[in-house]
This record gives C-alpha cells, structure tokens and sequence, in this order.
C-alpha cells in the first residue's frame, strides 16, 4: 500500500482516472513502478481504455516539453492500447510533424479523422501539415472543416489567416483575422497577422497599434517587437523604433533582419559607426547582399573608399544579379580612375538586369564625364524607354543635349520634365538657360517668373534674387513681357515637405 500511495501521489493524472476501479489502480501502480507483466496481464477492456490514457497524458506532457521521441513512443503505446483513439493519433501526428516525418504525420491526422470525422482540430493539424508540404489548396479545403465543425475556433481561422496572407488574399486574411479576435480578444497572434496585413497595405500607423496588442498579451515576442521597430522607422519615430529593438534582440538575437534594421535606425540618428557595427553582425548571423551594399554606401559617406569598395565586391559575390552593387562599385572604379573597371561594372549592372534603367543611368553620367557625349544621350534614352514617367531622366537628357549645342531638344525635355513635375524648380532654371541660348526672352523670362513663384515660400535665398534680378532684366528690354507673363503662368504648388534646394540636391545627387 506504500507503494500503491507513493504510485497515486506521482502523477495527478492517475487521480482523475482511477475513482472506483480497483483493477485501474493496480494497472496504473504497475505502469508507475515499471512491472510491464503486471500491466500486460491485467490490460484488458475498460481497463486497457484506462491505461491508453495514461500513456497519452504522458504524451501530452512530453511534448510540453519537446521530448518529440517520448511523446511518439507514448502515443503509440496509447494508440495500441486504444486503436479507436483519434486524439492519440492526433497528436502523434503533431509530434511527427515536428520531427519531419510529414509522411507518418499525414498518416495519423487522416486515421484521427476517419475515426471522429467531427475532429476539427485533427483537421486543423493536417491543414498545417498540408502548407508545410506547399499543398496550399489542401489546407485551404481542411481549415474550412475545421471552422465548419467549430464556429469558435479562433486559432484554425487564425491559421487560415497567416495561410491567406501568404497567398496575398489580403481581404480574406483580414476577415479571418478579425474572427478570431473576436472569438478570442486575449490572443497575440491574431493581431500579430493584422499587424503584417497593414504592413503589407503600407499602413503603418494600424500596423503598430496591432502590434501595442499583441505585444500586450506576449510581451516575449521577439518577432512583435521586431516588426514594431521596423514600421516606427518608416514613419520616422526613431528613438522609440530603437528600444523596440533593441528588446527584440535582447529576445532574440539570432534575427539577423533585426540588427539589419537596427543599423538602418541607428544610421538615421547620425550613429554611422553603431550602424556598421550592426550590420557586421546581421552579416556574421546571416551575410545577405543588401546588408554589404548598406555597409558600402555608409563607408562612402565616410570617404573610406577602400572599405565600400569591398562592400560592394562582396554584394555581387553573393548576389551576382544585384545592379545596384555593380554601379555603385562602378561609380568607385570610377572616380579612382579605373575607367574600363567601371564600364565593366555599368556593363555587368545592364546585362543583369536589362528591364531596369539603373545601369544605364549611371554608365550615361560616366560617358558624359569622359566626353562621349552621345553615347550619354544614348543610354538616357533606353533610360526613359524603360521608365518614361521619371522626370530627372528628361532633366539628365536635356542637360546632355544643351551639352552638343541641341538647345531645341533640350527645351522639349526640360517641358516634359516640367509637365510630370511642376514643383521641381531646376528645370524650369535650366529651360530658361536653354531659351537664352536661342534668344528666347520671352519664353525666358517666363520660366524665370515661373522659380520665383515657386520659391517665394523658400529658404534658398540667392537662387529667388537671382530669379527676381533675371527676370526684371528681361521685362526692361519687352514691355511684353510683363503681361505674357501674368496672362500663361502655368498653376503651381509648392511642396510642402521638400525644398526647392533639397529637391535640386537629390537631383545632382542621382546624377553626380
């Protein structure tokens, strides 16, 4: 009887079974003290039924902890024991899943429903089964069993939500989200999934107050934290982007993207060295092409040539498809006077990815600076064949054309530069130059009115005085002028959040 207390005492579950039957008792002391004859011998019946479900709770308990092997071997000693037992079956179909046999796993999931077909978390499972095995349709088909079964069951619409979200059937992952949410309100994960579908629609703002939620209910999600980092830096709040991660890592540091991001951050709070260090270990936990370009251009910032150079060398080793790499690693080639490295490099960026104007972008800057300037002009056109509703790209060809005295076209490119972005005031300074040329005060002086309308709200000082100063030389000499003027201006705006000099510095930036 010692023993037999001793037996009860170690496992609460044998107290739920064991009320009025003696011969359970007995079966269970002889399972707990390790007599398998005893057990063997009295297994029979209701008693055998028992027993199956002590062997499951132990199951259960095993995979609680991620003894995968034991949870197996229990399973089955259950499913012996019990060969009507779905939820045994079940589970050691979740347990196989876990340790890759898909095929054994499969097996169980259809015998657990074959035997309760109104098992709805059998079919979840084997829906989860289904995408592991990319059958997508499968688990489509086996979470709306599953939901159909049970009209509460948030994590099988929670499931069919992520499954959704990966399909880009935004609005169906969306629905199901809000379903399950709505079934369970305490739940993290849910909102986690919304968080992304916002993300994925580029709005942040609900993105982060879904991610507040389910941080609130899983405060150690490193992933939550994570995401919440990322979309508090697109919309610029970067001191408060930068705890989030740093908890994210604290969670989790094996996140590459996370240290990526953090870098990215740290680099917009001006703390270049933090960001390289960031991005050293992103590199050391995954080494991915883009985080060696990031390294590369902040090196430049710097002026450690020789480092972005390396940066970039090591981008196309590991992504010989990344244009980018290629024409910035050019563009170093370049200005340390390797000129053939560099078209070699303008050459590798085009024949990599001919649909994109990038290398033809910046291998058109390198003829120009080397004098060939028609070959400029010919890749600023394959430039704009590629992508014609891009305005600097009739900025960079104007300029070029103005270069072998076509002041004509320069003027049509200038115009249509003008036409797909009223509010960017160099063209409108470079049309003017190009009407001088061809003695076209009028039009001139237009475009002159034109810039000081635009910057009268601008900080930029001297290119308004010199506008103002243009353009009253120019009425002096035709009272004309004046009222062409005031009678054809075309209607602007001013951008509210770009400056005029911010926007002529992006464009010598692109084209330097």
């Amino acid at each position: 009887m010692r023993l037999l207390r001793w037996a009860i005492s170690a496992n609460s579950t044998i107290l739920i079974l064991m009320k009025g039957h003696l011969k359970s008792i007995l079966l269970l002391a002889a399972l707990v003290v390790g007599c398998p004859c005893l057990a063997k011998n009295a297994s029979s019946g209701s008693s055998s039924i028992v027993l199956a479900k002590v062997y499951f709770a132990r199951g259960l308990n095993n995979l609680r902890h991620k003894e995968l092997r034991q949870a197996v071997s229990n399973f089955t000693r259950a499913t012996q024991l019990n060969s009507k037992y779905a939820a045994a079956f079940n589970n050691r179909g979740n347990a196989l899943t876990d340790l890759g046999d898909f095929k054994g796993a499969m097996a169980d999931f259809d015998k657990a429903i074959k035997l309760d077909p109104t098992a709805s978390y059998a079919y979840n499972n084997r829906a989860t089964l289904h995408e592991k095995l990319q059958d997508k349709s499968g688990a489509l088909s086996d979470y709306a069993k599953a939901i159909n079964l049970d009209r509460n069951y948030s994590t099988a619409y929670y499931n069919r939500a992520q499954l959704r979200l990966d399909m880009n059937d935004l609005e169906g992952a969306l629905i199901d989200c809000n379903q399950s949410i709505r079934i369970n309100p305490n739940e993290s994960r849910p909102y986690y999934t919304r968080a992304r579908i916002s993300i994925t629609q580029n709005n942040l703002v609900s993105a982060i107050k879904d991610l507040d939620q389910s941080i609130k209910f899983d405060s150690r999600d490193a992933a939550a934290y994570g995401n919440r980092g990322w979309a508090k830096h697109r919309i610029g709040q970067n001191q408060s982007a930068l705890e989030d991660l740093d908890q994210s890592i604290r969670l989790d540091g094996s996140n590459s993207l996370n240290f990526q991001t953090r870098g990215n951050v740290k680099l917009s709070l001006g703390d270049q060295n933090g960001a390289l260090t960031d991005w050293e270990t992103a590199i050391k936990l995954c080494p991915t092409s883009v985080v060696y370009c990031l390294r590369g251009i902040t090196f430049l910032t710097l002026g450690n040539r020789a480092s972005a150079l390396h940066e970039f060398g090591m981008a196309v080793r590991l992504d010989p498809n990344n244009d980018f790499a290629y024409c910035k690693r050019g563009d170093i080639r370049f200005a340390l006077g390797d000129v053939a490295g560099a078209f070699d490099d303008y050459n590798l960026a085009i024949k990599t990815n001919s649909h994109m104007s990038l290398g033809y972008r910046y291998r058109a800057y390198a003829n120009y600076k080397i004098g060939n300037i028609r070959q400029a002009i010919a890749d600023i056109d394959e430039v704009i064949r590629l992508n014609p509703a891009y305005s600097y790209n009739y900025t960079a060809r104007g300029l070029f054309r103005e270069e072998i005295g076509d002041e004509k076209g320069s003027v049509e490119d200038f115009s249509s530069a003008i036409e797909l972005d009223p509010n960017l005031v160099c063209n409108y300074l470079f049309r003017a130059d190009a009407n001088c040329k061809q003695g076209c005060a009028l039009q001139c002086a237009s475009d002159y009115f034109d810039a000081l309308q635009l910057n009268q709200q601008a900080s930029w000082k001297h290119l308004i005085d010199f506008c103002r100063q243009r353009y009253a030389e120019l009425c002096e000499n035709s009272g004309k002028i004046c009222q062409f003027s005031k009678t054809n201006l075309i209607p602007h705006t001013v951008h509210s959040d770009i400056s005029p000099e911010e926007q002529m510095s992006l464009f010598w930036f692109l084209y330097r």
